[in-house]
Parts: structure tokens; sequence; C-alpha cells
């Protein structure tokens, strides 16, 4: 099944799940305005097992912790929350509504949450947090200026489309983690766009990745990034750096004009043992194209063109290597070299006429 039917999939599951509970559920309302409470509405219903579904209007000063399985709570897009949510370990759903100030927006932990057209916005720390196994399926809204990160993950699952995660210190950040984002906008956050570390797995595809402070996205420690149809452009760092015997996969994808805020601003960074692969993407504008360092390898291949980068093409450094395989284009770049090896353990193959001026020698040479 490609990833996109995964998704449709997932989402029609989703929708489905929400109108059968919605048909069977008991439903409350709460006036946040006229001093009525979320948690006292969930609390009064705790010792029924039937579906809950709380209708909240209003600015609710609150924290709630969500105890009770089976709960929904819908703010009509009329509702802000001004404090903390916590699901401890329940199935719940979280609709039409914004979450704010003065820590944290809302923790995942252990349970299941879907989350609905909900707006993360000026937390003081973190917009939203998924641990300990938790799995977040977050559709539809926004994460704007926390000052933490945006989303910070750690040892949980998150899936995410149509959200716009922007202005946050970083957008997120996660480790030991499933992340899964499409049609997602992580732009203008201070900081990295993304990170994951410590075995993590990304997963993207129709995202864009722009205008953040540092990097695009950092793939660290074991980790693995599946990206296609990705715009990473305009960061101020690398648009996407593969460390520390991780894994990369970029198909169908713009990498472009990263290295604005002075960082290193490579389109493609694989370093200490890492492996990336490069399929029919455009790279180009970059500080330099594409690095493979210390012992990592890079293929490249399909109707990938890297060009009009400041620094090299693409440069091999401490023992590297890459395959580029036909027909793709690397003329020389701004250095005046397509392809550069910093050193004489380094290689490089190469299957296309496309390719300019390079130093390089192949691996069967000594």
């Amino acid at each position: 099944m490609k990833p996109r039917d995964v998704w449709i999939s997932l989402t029609t599951a989703v929708v489905l799940g929400l109108t059968s509970m919605a048909t069977q559920a008991r439903d409350l309302k709460v006036n946040c305005d006229i001093g009525q409470s979320v948690q006292d509405a969930i609390n009064r219903a705790r010792s029924s097992a039937a579906p809950l579904v709380v209708n909240v209007k209003g600015d609710c000063y609150e924290n709630v912790i969500l105890s009770r399985d089976a709960l929904t709570i819908d703010g009509g897009g009329e509702t802000v929350i001004h404090g903390t949510l916590i699901n401890r370990g329940v199935r719940v759903t979280i609709s039409n509504i914004g979450i704010t100030r003065p820590g944290f927006g809302m923790r995942a932990t252990t349970g299941r949450t879907r989350l609905i057209n909900v707006h993360f916005f000026d937390n003081a720390e973190e917009g939203l947090i998924v641990r300990r196994n938790g799995m977040v399926l977050f559709r539809g809204g926004s994460v704007k200026n926390n000052d933490l990160e945006g989303i910070a993950v750690e040892s949980g699952t998150l899936e995410v489309g149509d959200v716009e995660i922007s202005g946050n210190d970083f957008g997120i950040d996660a480790s030991m983690a499933r992340i899964r984002l499409e049609d997602t906008q992580i732009i203008n956050n201070v900081r990295r766009g993304i990170s994951v570390a410590d075995n993590s797995a990304l997963q993207v595809a129709d995202i864009v990745v722009r205008e953040n402070g540092g990097a695009g996205v950092i793939v660290d420690n074991g980790s693995s990034f599946v990206a296609e149809r990705v715009d990473i452009s305009w960061n101020g760092s690398s648009a996407v750096a593969v460390r520390f015997n991780s894994n990369a996969s970029i198909a169908d994808s713009t990498i472009s004009n990263n290295g604005q805020g002075g960082g290193f601003g490579t389109g493609v960074f694989v370093s200490t043992s890492s492996t990336a692969t490069i399929d029919s993407s455009e790279i180009f504008g970059n500080l330099a194209g594409v690095n493979a360092n210390r012992q990592s390898f890079i293929n490249v291949e399909g109707t990938t063109v890297v060009r009009d980068n400041f620094g090299d093409g693409m440069t091999l450094v401490h023992d590297s290597g890459a395959i580029v395989d036909n027909p793709v284009i690397i003329p020389p770049n701004g250095s005046g070299y397509a392809v550069y090896c910093n050193d004489t353990e380094s290689s490089f193959e190469n299957r296309s006429a496309g390719v300019g001026l390079t130093n390089c020698k192949g691996f069967d040479l000594p």
C-alpha cells in the first residue's frame, strides 16, 4: 500500500470512529463564560461507561485531566482553554478548540489522542508533548509561537496532516519516536524545523520546511528519514543533516537556498557512517549541494539536478563515497567542481554523462 493510501485509510477510520462514537454518546454542555468547568463535567460523568461528548464554549481558565475513556471535547470553534490538558492513558478526541498558557499546552501519555482542528498557541513551554508510548493523530489546526518545542515526542507515535507548525523554538523535537507528516508546514521556527534522534523514524510527504533559524531537518543516532515531494528551503543552516549511523531517502523534492543564517548550509549533509539516497530531486542555491563526511555514502539517481550551489555540487570527505546514476545532472557549481574529493580515501563512481569536473578516483583505483 502506498504511503498516501495508508494515510487516507487511517483518516477514514478516524472519521468513521468519531461518527460511531457521536451517535451513541451522552452529551453535556459547558459554558466557561458563566463559571462552568470542563473538569467538573468530566468528573460528574466518570461513573458511566458510555461515550461522553462535552460541548464547550467560552474562555476556560483551568487545567483538565483526561482520565475517562471514550471522551470527546468539542469547542465548536469558539473555545479557548487557558491551561493544560493531560491524557493519562485513555482514548480521547479534542476538536475545534484553542489551548494556550501558562505552561505546556497538552501532554498525551500512553493513551490514544485524536486532535481535530486544535490550535496550540502562545504556551510558555511546549505546545504538545507525546510520551511513554502515547499515540496522537493530529488533523487540521496549528502549533504556533510556543516558547519551547511546538511538538515534543519521546517514545511515542505522532501522525500529523494539514497542520501549521510555526514560530516555536523548535518545530518538532523527538527521540525514540515514530512520526509521519503530510500536507504540513514547518516554518519560521527559531531554531530547527524538525529534529529526530535515538532510533526514531520520520516519514514525510507533501510538506514544507522553510525559513527556520537553523537546520530544516536533522536525523541523528540511528534514525531514519523518508521524504517524498517536500520543499526544504531558506533555512538558516543545512536543509537535511543525516548523522551518526542514520539513513535518508529523499525523492521528488526541492532543496534550495539553505545556509542563509550562516550555518553549514548544505542541501543534504550525510555524516559519520550514515547513508542517503536522493532520487529525482532539485538541489540548488545552497552554500553547498551535497556532502558526505566521515565514512558516509550517497547514491544520487533519477532526474536529480544539483546546480548553482555556492561551493561544490558534491563534496566527499574522510573516506566517504558516492555513486551517481544516469541521467543525473551535476554541472560545475560555484567552486568550479561538480564533485570534489577532499582526501585520497574518498571515492566516486560516475555513471552519468551529466556530471562535470571532478578530481575523484573510482572505487577500484588505488
